[in-house]
């Protein structure tokens, strides 16, 4: 063990093992919302371009890639969730050498899996469309879009891990500053190639392209000029076993869920796919107006997983254990709040994305479906993201797969398949939540005994 003496610390890094509870997961939260609002309103303004000024068919071409694009990429994303906890864990103890370690083999697995995923993405994208049923008069508007996005893959993976490095440390200033630059790129180059050059989705492809290279570009820029442990040497970036495991014992099962997760969400999405290119814009129009709630409910979680996760490593257990309260407390008012307000004004919201009342009309459709019970998930996921910043990854894994992913699946084939309707299908999504939050929270009830009720003070560890 190294010697004990002051940590090097940047000033962007935040402590969370020190202050009040509230203030630094009020404080995570709203930086990281911002993040994840600005974020989700890019992404918003690209499906809203395409709505109104490429048509329906672009509207759904763009739509029904969503849940085929989340898939390939979820499993490899969960290693970043796993990176970040295990770094906030280390930061926690004072370890500089294994938070170093960790944040070196974060970025180079960055590099390696957004290699990987992107072309794999790219050469699989056609028979995996058709796979999923995807109606032919979208389909090669649809393969065109997916092409080029994965072709973005490798530096968005960069941005994605290099984010979840300074978010472990507290930093989210400046992530939500390389968002801000890269995501105006996006917007303008949106508005240029759709609507002065005609682009159609390859235009939207085409700026989030050149605003993923610029937002990697800026992440390692302040990776490698920041200070403290996480800064990045680019010639000592390699793979540390020790590391890797750390991060993989966590990831792993993160990104095993999350694929899994993918899994129902195709083979809904491809029963939506049935009902024909319509329903299917409606379906993702309101999936982006799902992302301004769910981006609280992330951002949340965000922070309870580094809070849960520095405190564990600094052995301060009180904290860990008054957490979940104000934790549920934030997502279920936020979320409660958001959903009404939506679904009063669900209509004139949809028709930002699109004109067509038919589009509309399946918007509204699925948000009233969906919406009234949303706060049952962000409960569920509060529960899961304190398990994961603990410690506890494979349970939160095993209980989403049976309960999420294995509910979706029993629901899609026996009351779907028997009253193929959109109000059945839709009707899925509330039953797996609930099932699933009362399933993980008797798991969290469980754990938590085991959890230590006094403290122990930790002297802050130097370089080895």
């Amino acid at each position: 063990m190294a010697e004990a003496t002051e940590c090097s610390k940047n000033k962007y890094e935040v402590d969370m093992t020190q202050g009040p509870i509230l203030r630094h997961l009020v404080f995570f939260s709203v930086t990281v919302a911002a993040t994840s609002l600005l974020q989700l309103l890019y992404n918003m303004v690209d499906t809203i371009v395409v709505g109104q000024f490429a048509g329906k068919e672009a509207l759904a071409a763009v739509g029904s890639t969503g849940s085929l694009i989340n898939l390939l990429i979820t499993l490899f994303v969960g290693l970043s969730v796993g990176a970040s906890i295990t770094l906030a864990r280390y930061y926690g103890e004072g370890d500089n050498k294994a938070v170093s370690d960790t944040a070196h083999t974060a970025i180079a697995l960055s590099v390696i899996c957004g290699l990987f995923v992107g072309v794999f993405g790219f050469m699989a994208t056609k028979p995996l469309l058709e796979a999923m049923g995807v109606p032919d008069d979208i389909i090669d508007l649809a393969t065109l879009y997916m092409k080029l996005y994965f072709v973005s893959i490798p530096f968005s993976f960069i941005n994605v891990f290099g984010s979840a490095v300074l978010r472990a440390v507290g930093d989210t200033k400046r992530p939500l500053y390389i968002l801000i630059v890269s995501g105006l790129l996006n917007v303008a180059l949106n508005l240029i190639f759709v609507i002065i050059f005609h682009m159609s989705v390859a235009g939207v492809a085409l700026g989030t392209v050149f605003s993923s290279v610029l937002s990697a570009g800026l992440v390692l820029r302040v990776l490698t000029h920041t200070g403290g442990a996480i800064r990045i040497i680019l010639k000592k970036l390699r793979i540390k076993k020790s590391a890797l495991r750390a991060i993989a014992r966590i990831g792993l099962p993160a990104g095993l869920e999350g694929a899994t997760f993918g899994i129902s969400n195709v083979l809904i999405q491809a029963a939506v796919n049935s009902f024909g290119s319509l329903v299917v814009a409606g379906n993702s129009v309101a999936i982006s107006i799902m992302g301004l709630v769910n981006m609280t409910i992330s951002s949340i979680n965000q922070a309870c997983m580094t809070f849960t996760s520095q405190n564990i490593g600094a052995r301060q257990y009180r904290r860990v254990r008054r957490s979940p309260l104000i934790t549920i407390g934030l997502v279920t008012v936020c979320n409660v709040a958001m959903c009404q307000l939506i679904l009063a004004f669900a209509s004139p919201i949809a028709s930002l994305f699109n004109s067509d009342a038919g589009v509309i009309h399946y918007a509204v459709l699925r948000m009233g479906y969906t919406f009234p019970l949303y706060f049952t998930f962000g409960i569920m996921q509060t529960f899961t993201s304190q398990l994961r910043g603990m410690g506890h990854s494979f349970l939160p894994m095993a209980v989403s797969i049976t309960g999420i992913s294995g509910i979706r699946l029993t629901w899609l084939y026996t009351a779907f398949a028997a009253n193929p309707t959109l109000k059945v299908l839709y009707t899925g999504y509330p039953v797996s939540w609930i099932t699933t939050m009362m399933i993980i929270i008797v798991c969290y009830l469980v754990i938590i005994r085991k959890v230590p009720k006094t403290d122990l003070e930790l002297p802050c560890q130097a370089d080895a």
